[in-house]
């Protein structure tokens, strides 16, 4: 597949696969770096258990360096995407907050973008 520009709530992504079949976007600001952020220069289990550090939370978020690309490398934060997912929480919490809502992906980086 061929990439694509996408423009999703006011952001312009470039959308292309990677090469283990999932799906990748990168905003203008991240184009200069798109070999690094290839999947295979940052993600290959070996490589990602090596140099990665769990951040603090109760989400799967991640510290990690990317392998030394065109003498460059990337210090990367990944958040895994658990949309979809049932959230964790209790009774109380869910009673409490019975109207909470969470922002997508797509919201998040477009909220930052408006700042």
């Amino acid at each position: 597949m061929k990439d694509e520009i996408l423009d999703i709530l006011g952001v312009e992504y470039t959308h292309s696969k990677t090469s283990d079949g999932g799906d990748i976007y990168i905003t203008k600001y991240g184009i200069p770096w798109a070999e690094n952020l290839k999947v295979e220069n940052w993600y290959q289990e070996d490589w990602f258990n090596q140099n990665s550090k769990r951040l603090l939370g109760t989400s799967n978020v991640f510290h990690v360096n990317t392998k030394e690309v065109n003498a460059k490398t990337l210090q990367l934060v990944v958040k895994n995407c658990r949309v979809g997912e049932d959230v964790p929480v209790d009774t109380y919490v869910l009673q409490k907050f019975v109207n909470a809502e969470f922002n997508s992906h797509w919201e998040e980086f477009s909220l930052v973008e408006e700042l």
